[in-house]
């Protein structure tokens, strides 16, 4: 009686720790999924005229920001894994009343490595 009883008790838990592992893995299957398509999703909307409008707004705010002058940006495009392409790059002097132009480059394109970034890193591998 007492082995039978060690064993049913032992078949439960047993049954009770399989429930917990597959909801467990179900949870994190979901959280997988749900983070793969958020970065699918966002390769996608940032690839479109949208996300390159945005993209080149959210830029061009950095630059002004941190070269304290007016920078315009024209034209751009990115595949968001490897390339930015800007057409029409300027930089203005700020400090002068009419805005002088300091810098115009009529095209800047730029070839970069998506895993360097996402470890943080930025290595610029061709810059035209």
């Amino acid at each position: 009686m007492k082995k039978c009883f060690s064993y049913l008790t032992f078949s439960i838990v047993n049954l009770y720790m399989k429930r917990k592992i597959l909801k467990t893995t179900k949870i994190i299957s979901f959280i997988l999924l749900f983070i793969i398509s958020f970065i699918v999703v966002s390769i996608f909307v940032l690839s479109s005229s949208f996300g390159n409008k945005y993209l080149s707004d959210f830029i061009s705010e950095k630059l002004e920001e941190t070269l304290d002058t007016k920078v315009k940006i024209g034209d751009f495009s990115t595949n968001i894994i490897s390339t930015i392409s800007i057409k029409q790059f300027e930089i203005f002097d700020k400090t002068k009343p009419d805005s002088t132009l300091l810098l115009n480059l009529g095209e800047l394109k730029i070839d970069y490595s998506i895993i360097d970034l996402i470890f943080g890193e930025l290595n610029i591998e061709s810059f035209n």
